[in-house]
């Protein structure tokens, strides 16, 4: 038995070729069941689209591999692949310690990876292993205290909205879905900032949002005039379609103090290209950002080179005593026994 993954992440996937990805969501996992009979799944997340599966050996991967490649040759072009079960439960681990997020140690992967193998499709056998996998990350990030860093791409998001349109006391900020962004947004500390959920479905979610938030909660048909009345827009939606059509931005203001601020960090993106087009309308994704995430990185380094020695050493399980050999041969035999 073999397991392995095949997947495109922030690195080595542009984000239009990862939206086009999500919007394949369907087709791929309709792949999983029907052509690779039930054997694999997929997970999305935010900046990454992962295929893992069960098969028999490592030339198995491979042709299954190529056969992905065919199937869907508009975005399996340069996938990368991890061919046997020590190479795709080491990635695991190292994705759930965050170090393959965009933003370094970022605090959500783990329960986004426990949440994705509970309702996976994925064999038993595999989810056992991944499920101890996560076990080992957590024991990680509680060692060298990552959980504590909280630093997320909403943190970054509202340092980058008010650099441009100042503190975000009494402010209007206006929240379109009700994932892991909307989530994020409603544990900040935005006392003097005035709280808009929105969401399409899952209204009750949206409720308890606001609440915790104490912010207010708005029907998806009142966006178009909310427009009017925010100074800024965060829209994270897993909705495979376009949510911020231009025609909504039609009656917006023109004698704004400012532009209009939208930052669509959903996956596919939220905003249709034609909004970019408005004069009194800006909108940002993750990649207006990417400076801040870079310097942050960098704030990190010492801390990611730690963790990156830790995994490839082993030396963790037995708090960093004894013979660091054994211990690298220990923790490959855990990930590989199946």
């Amino acid at each position: 038995m073999n397991f392995y993954l095949i997947g495109m992440d922030h690195r080595t996937a542009s984000s239009e070729l990862r939206d086009k990805a999500f919007k394949n969501r369907y087709r791929l996992e309709l792949f999983c069941k029907d052509f690779l009979l039930g054997q694999a799944g997929v997970l999305f997340t935010c900046n990454r689209i992962e295929l893992y599966g069960v098969c028999r050996d490592q030339s198995e991967s491979i042709e299954i591999l190529n056969k992905s490649k065919d199937a869907f040759p508009e975005i399996f072009e340069n996938v990368y692949l991890k061919k046997d079960t020590y190479e795709t439960l080491l990635h695991v681990l190292r994705l759930a310690c965050g170090l393959e997020s965009q933003i370094p140690f970022e605090s959500q992967i783990v329960e986004q990876l426990r949440s994705w193998i509970k309702r996976s499709t994925i064999p038993e056998v595999l989810k056992i292993k991944l499920s101890f996998v996560l076990d080992l990350a957590e024991d990680i990030r509680s060692t060298y205290g990552i959980d504590g860093l909280k630093k997320d791409i909403v943190d970054f998001a509202l340092e980058n909205i008010q650099q441009r349109i100042g503190s975000l006391n009494g402010k209007r900020l206006l929240v379109i879905g009700t994932g892991k962004v909307a989530e994020l947004i409603s544990r900040k500390d935005l006392k003097n900032t005035h709280l808009i959920f929105v969401a399409r479905k899952r209204n009750a979610r949206a409720l308890n949002l606001s609440r915790k938030a104490k912010g207010e909660l708005l029907s998806f048909d009142d966006i178009p005039k909310m427009f009017n009345e925010v100074d800024a827009v965060v829209s994270a939606t897993s909705s495979p379609h376009y949510i911020i059509k231009i025609g909504m931005l039609f009656n917006l203001k023109r004698n704004r103090n400012m532009p209009l601020y939208i930052y669509d960090l959903a996956a596919p993106k939220d905003v249709h290209p034609e909004v970019f087009k408005l004069n009194n309308v800006r909108v940002y994704d993750v990649a207006e950002m990417s400076l801040s995430i870079d310097n942050y990185r960098q704030e990190m380094s010492c801390t990611i080179k730690k963790v990156n020695s830790l995994i490839e050493s082993g030396a963790w399980l037995n708090a960093g005593e004894g013979d660091v050999s054994k211990d690298q041969s220990r923790i490959k035999a855990e990930l590989v026994s199946v």
